[in-house]
């Protein structure tokens, strides 16, 4: 059974209006964020908006690769885990300083793997 076509619209708009409408649409294409408004819950049926992964795949890839084997991050890992473990003392604000590392370590991390095309956890 052949695919029925999407109908487009034109809309024009004058400078000042273009500026008010990107602006709320934010990040999302102004195609996506006018469809959100006019048609509400028929847009909850339509696949969510994701915004095109980054062209350069390589770089990001390398990152992503540094970002895992550096020795800092190496090293990080296993104080977290010795302080977890008991092996070594560390103060209140230390292990608040950890937790903040590690979840800014995971967000970068997901953020790059999305980057890629691929779907964090």
């Amino acid at each position: 059974m052949p695919k029925t076509p999407d109908h487009r619209t034109t809309i024009r708009f004058k400078p000042d209006e273009y500026a008010l409408v990107t602006a709320k649409a934010g990040r999302k294409p102004v195609s996506t964020y006018l469809r959100e408004l006019a048609l509400e819950k028929a847009v909850q049926e339509r696949k969510a908006y994701m915004p095109a992964p980054a062209k350069d795949h390589k770089v990001l890839a390398q990152i992503l690769a540094l970002l895992g084997q550096h020795k800092l991050v190496k090293e990080f890992k296993k104080a977290e885990r010795n302080i977890h473990d008991g092996l070594q003392p560390a103060d209140d604000v230390t292990k608040l300083l950890l937790v903040e590392i590690r979840d800014l370590l995971s967000k970068i991390h997901n953020l790059l793997i999305r980057a890629l095309g691929g779907s964090s956890q």
